[in-house]
Order: C-alpha cells, then structure tokens, then sequence
C-alpha cells in the first residue's frame, strides 16, 4: 500500500514543556529530561517562571504537525502494534482471565458494564515511535514481556471521515481509555499522547473509520541482526566477572523494594493463573550499557531505558533458561525497529492487505495490490498546483520510496524549466523599464526556493540514512526536470538544444540546483541533530537565499561561455560577489555556529591549521609583485584562499557526515578570509588591499561552495542527536 504518506521518524527527539504563567513553549533535550537537571525545574523560555517538567506539562512537540489538518489523517500512514493477530477485530473481545478477575470482586451487572465498555473501546493509532514505544511499555509494565507482538500499518478511509475540531490533552481529557460512544458524532479524536512518543499526535478511532490494514510479526527475522562474535567475546567476559562475584551477592539479603517487587510479580501471575517460575540466572549489570551502544546508536536515553526494560521482561517471561548469546541476538533483533525502522516500513508496505472493510476506496486498493503504481507526470504537476500545497507533505515527509521523491521533483524541475524562461521571455521586457525586475529570478526562486528547499529541509533529517543508491536517484530528480524543461521551452524557438551555451546551462545548472538542495539538507541535519523535531520559521527565507544565488549563477553562464574555456568562463561568473548566495551561505554558516556549543574552538583551529600554512607556503614562493601583475596576483590569491576553504569545508564533511556540510560552510569561510588577509601582507599597503581581497574570495568561494556541497548529496548522516544544553 504505497499510496500512504510516510513521515520521518526519530526516536532522538526532545520534549517540550508548557507554562502555567505564559503560553510560550520551553523546549527540553532527551538528556535533560532523562536526567532530571536541576531537580526537574527549567526556566520558561516566555516569561522566566519556574516549570516542574514531567507529563503532567508536556506540550504538543509540533504545533503545525500535519496531523491536526484533517484532510490530512487519510493520506497518512498511521501505526499500531497489538498482541493480536486478528486486530482490530478479534482484540475488543474482553480476555477470559480478566473477565475472571472482575467477577471474583465485582457485582455481576458491574461485570457486565466493564465488559460492554471494554468490547467498545475506541481504537488507537499513532505514529511508528509511538506504536513501538507502546509495545515496549506493554511488555514492561504489562506482564507481555513473553508475547507475541504485531506491529499494524493502517489506513483511515477517505469518504466521510468526521474529526472531531482541535485536539485533547491526554493529561486533562478522556482520551487514552475512552469509548466509541464517548467520540460523539466524530470518527476519529486527536489528542496529545504524553506516554507514548511523548509530545505527538495520536488518534482515537472508531473502527469502521479503519479502511485497510497491513501487518507484519515482531521481531523481524529477515532484517539483518547477527551478533558479531567480538561482541560475545565481550559478553563471556562480562558474564565471568558477574558469576566471580555471585556468591558474595546470594549472602547478602534483598533489599525491601527487592521483596516488595518479588511479592507482587508472585500475586500478578498468581491473579492471572500464570505458573511460576524457577529463579534464573541475573544479566550481567554492563551487560544493558554495552548493547545500548553497540544496537541503539541515534536513541535517546528515555527510550533506550524503556527499551532495555522491555526486553529484559522478555527474559524474565521465559519459562526456560535464556542464554547470553539468545538474549543478545533477541535484544539485536527488537532493536532493529527503532534503528532500521526504514526498512521495517517498507517490508510492512509491501505486505499483504489483510482487510478492505466496507469502504469502496480501501477495496480499490486491495484490487490494486498486485502493482506499485507509480506516480503519473501530470498528477505530479497537479500536486505541486499552490492550492494543494498540503500535497507537497508527499515530500516532506522523508521516509517515502526514492522513485517517487525523483518523480515529484522532476514534475517540479520540469514545470520551473517551462515557466522561468516563457516568463522571462514575455513579461521581462515589460516590467524592467518599470522597476527593473528580473522575473527570471524571481519566479525561480518563489517556485524552487520557498516550496523545494523547505521540502528539502524537513525531509533531510539527521536520522535520514538511505542507501546511496536511494539519495543518488532523489537528488537528480529535481535538476533533471529542469533539463528537460528547458528542452520543452527551447522548442520552435530556434535555439539548438546541444550547443554550447545550452550544454553548460544544463551541467551547471543541474550541480547548482544540487548543490542548494544539499546546502539546505545540511543545515537541516545539523538543526535536527540538535533540535530534534522541530523547523524553525525562517526555513523559507534561507532556502530562497541559497535558490536565488543558484538561479543566478545559472543566469549569469550565457555571457560568460561567451568568454572562451573553463578558466575564462569561471573568471567571468566570479567578477563580482553573488550576494543572494552569499548571504544564504553566511546565514548557514552563523545558525551552524551557534548550534555548534563545545565545537566551536575546534572549528577556529581547524581554519588556523589550514589556512596558516597554505598562506605562509604562498607568501614564501610566490614570484615577485610588479605593477603588471598586481592584479593576477590577488586573483590568484583570491583562489588560493579558496582553496583553503574548500579543504576546511571537505574534512567537516567527511568527519560529520551531512550535518558536517553546515559546519564545513562554517569552518570554510573563516579559513578562507583568513587566508586572504594574511596573503595581503605581501603588497606594500595590505590595509588599502584587505577589502578587495575579501570581495575576491567572497567571489569565488561562495558559487565553490555550491558546486562542490552537490557532491555531498549523497552523504549519509552520521550518528544522533548531539548531548546539547538548550538554554
């Protein structure tokens, strides 16, 4: 079923706290919350009051989330997990046991109204984190430790879907335990899920608003797990130095919270009919630390503890003893959810649907099971039409398959490739004697700036981890539909589609595009890695800077090809600085530095040991300045210090994976003007020179950057979310 939208997923991500005193939002790190700083209290980002942070003040963690649109809730993948395998229809009938349980204490008519309640309890669905970290509560706090779990992909049906205005706060209203008669008239009821992916929306449903499911057993076998026998080595070691000390353990006497855990597992499973079980063999106490580091690179701390517990429950719930090589492949395998979760949900939407229900579209799907149609040009064109800009979510959301994120970018490439030359070739003539207005530019960059690039930004996340193949086919999508747009405007005018000018239209045309993608992807995982979950509002603006610059490069290439060879045509585009790109740029390279807390000295060393020695290198065997060839020589200098630059902007890249192209855009700029300030020192008045060397690197560097960040669109990202204090 891949007609559904995916949205990205992080199990990395921060908390938000609301205020009593103030409406502002205060954000909180994974790590604070874990931690509890300063005994629970942070200050309130509006109005500095003091918040005790916990569930009970927890805030919707996106307040623009997609979800509280409600033409939304149909087009979006929404997730479950359930003990089940006949969910949702054979999970409301009430669990003999239970019923068992009430009629022991309970009147037989208060039997009765439980069991009517519980058969008619509201369904619930939510987002991927939130379904599995439903699964790890339930097999921690819920005596399902040893339980089979499925994990559902649910589509709500289109036709007559009612959602009940706004949203409930899970602290303050029924929403969690409610029933369908407590929904009303509505279908589905938004609220704030505090327990599960804390600070998401989740949804409770009536099951007729369910259109078709999909369903697949936990853990996966097919997904890669194998323990690496390294790793075991460490293991045995851990387990030798935990059974030396055994002993001196088994005299010492539990502790009362010791014996008041064992008294009340004993009453649970003697409640529940449970046999008892025969005391086993305890996990090494690293044991937990180790396979956290090992398994769950890029989860927060909260959940990893949540993770650890759960699974330790399943160890606890075998009636045989479990050896330290099954627990270690069984921990391998349930981590595989949170870390490969990508794979996880493409297995789950190819699998079979198990129901149509009663909607007409949701059977149209079922008929249409056999092929994965993809998405027709034309309906890609449509989606993009301002209207429907909800559509443009198809993008967003990072996690959909690489065919369709190429085919919605090349529609859109396409479109900007018809539309920026026909309006430049009508209505340009007539509006620059008026206000001198490049509508080439302008278009451009209101269609790929402001729509592209902050797709681009919200899609790129610091968790985004394709395959290369998967990011070589998104990126070229995009740049691709622009060649053959500008293949369609060149039609019956004349103009040879393969000459020279054309050809280099469409080369750099199609890196420059790239490489604005890329810049806006890297800041994007940067900005994830340290504030997860959250798009700041000036997104837009950053990406119609950096399209801008790139739209004028591409513009600026029909003189300067005229100008002869490489060298000439580089020398003629970098005369004069691209303030559009280089203000972008500089806007990247400021937020990169600010979110770079305890890296910082780091950077400035970085662009000191670079810059250091390629200016001293220049300055000793550099040939001697003559009036003649003053000005080769601050060209050459210009380019040396860009140079410079693009070495400082390489190793960020190759040491920080796609967050490292912001920080590289930060490093780059600081060794390159560096390098130029010292070059200066060789001319008899570096003062009276200082400016234009400045203007020559901030000339070259910034289209260098460009070009060379398009490289890095295929650059994973590297690790999690950064140990940072938001202040």
């Amino acid at each position: 079923m891949r007609d559904l939208v995916e949205r990205p997923v992080t199990f990395d991500y921060g908390y938000t706290m609301a205020c009593s005193a103030c409406p502002a939002i205060t954000p909180l790190t994974s790590t604070d919350y874990h931690h509890e700083i300063n005994q629970a209290h942070i200050a309130c980002h509006g109005c500095g009051a003091d918040i005790h942070f916990g569930r009970a003040v927890m805030a919707l963690r996106d307040a623009d989330d997609p979800a509280l649109d409600d033409d939304y809730l149909a087009t979006v993948a929404w997730y479950h997990t359930s003990t089940h395998s006949d969910w949702p229809w054979g999970s409301r009938t009430m669990p003999a046991a239970t019923l068992a349980v009430h009629r022991r204490h309970m009147p037989e008519d208060a039997v009765d109204r439980a069991r009517v309640r519980h058969e008619n309890q509201a369904l619930h669905l939510g987002t991927y984190e939130a379904a599995i970290e439903a699964m790890l509560r339930r097999m921690h706090d819920q005596d399902d430790g040893g339980a089979q779990f499925f994990l559902y992909r649910v589509a709500l049906r289109a036709a007559d879907l009612t959602a009940e205005r706004g949203w409930r706060d899970e602290n303050t209203d029924d929403a969690a335990r409610i029933s369908q008669d407590d929904l009303g008239d509505a279908d589905v009821v938004r609220y704030l899920n505090v327990f599960e992916s804390p600070g998401s929306i989740s949804l409770a449903v009536r099951p007729s608003a369910i259109a078709t499911i999909q369903r697949i057993g936990l853990p996966i076998s097919t997904l890669p797990g194998d323990v690496e026998p390294s790793l075991l080595v460490k293991v045995g070691e851990l387990r030798a130095e935990h059974d030396r000390w055994e002993p001196e353990r088994a005299q010492l006497k539990p502790s009362p919270l010791d014996l008041l855990r064992r008294e009340a597992s004993a009453r649970r499973e003697a409640l529940l009919g449970h046999r008892s079980r025969a005391r086993r063999r305890g996990l090494p106490g690293q044991l937990p630390r180790l396979l956290e580091e090992q398994y769950l690179s890029g989860v927060s701390e909260p959940v990893r503890e949540r993770f650890t517990g759960a699974v330790g429950a399943w160890h606890s719930a075998q009636e045989a003893q479990v050896s330290d090589t099954d627990y270690v492949t069984r921990y391998a395998r349930m981590a595989a959810l949170l870390t490969q979760h990508r794979q996880v949900r493409h297995l789950l939407a190819d699998a079979d649907l198990l129901s149509a229900g009663a909607s007409p579209a949701a059977l149209g799907m079922l008929l249409r099971r056999g092929r994965d149609e993809p998405r027709s040009f034309r309906r890609s064109l449509w989606a993009l039409h301002p209207p429907l800009r909800r559509r443009l979510d198809v993008l967003d959301r990072g996690d959909i398959e690489r065919h369709t994120r190429a085919e919605e970018g090349f529609a859109f490439g396409a479109l900007i490739g018809v539309v920026q030359p026909t309006l430049s070739f009508f209505l340009e003539p007539l509006l620059q004697p008026i206000a001198d207005l490049r509508m080439t530019v302008l278009v451009a960059v209101l269609l790929l700036g402001y729509a592209w690039g902050t797709t681009v930004w919200r899609a790129h996340t610091a968790d985004d981890a394709q395959p290369v193949f998967d990011r070589v086919v998104s990126v070229l999508g995009l740049p691709a539909g622009v060649v053959l747009g500008l293949a369609f405007s060149l039609t019956g005018t004349g103009s040879e589609p393969f000459e020279a000018v054309t050809l280099w239209h469409w080369a750099l045309g199609g890196a420059a595009l790239i490489g604005a993608a890329s810049l806006c992807g890297g800041i994007a995982a940067l900005w994830h890695r340290h504030r997860p979950g959250t798009s700041p509002w000036w997104v837009g603006l950053v990406a119609v800077l950096v399209f801008t610059g790139a739209i004028e490069l591409i513009d600026s290439l029909g003189a300067a090809v005229k100008l002869g060879g490489v060298v000439e045509i580089w020398l003629g585009m970098t005369a004069e600085p691209w303030w559009a790109l280089l203000a972008g740029e500089i806007v990247i390279a400021v937020v990169a530095w600010l979110l770079a807390t305890g890296a910082r000295l780091r950077m400035l060393c970085l662009a000191v040991v670079i810059s250091l020695p390629v200016a001293v290198s220049r300055l000793i065997f550099s040939a001697p300045i003559l009036r003649e060839n003053a000005l080769d020589h601050l060209l050459l200098d210009g380019v040396v210090a860009s140079v410079a630059g693009l070495v400082a902007f390489l190793i960020c890249v190759v040491a920080g994976g796609r967050a490292g192209v912001a920080a590289g855009v930060a490093c780059a700029w600081p060794a390159a003007l560096l390098t130029a300030l010292v070059l200066t020192l060789k001319f008899n008045h570096p003062m009276d020179l200082a400016w234009l060397s400045v203007r020559q690197v901030a000339a070259n560097l910034a289209p260098a950057l460009l070009l060379l960040t398009a490289l890095t669109a295929i650059v994973p990202a590297r690790g999690g979310t950064e140990r940072t204090v938001q202040r």
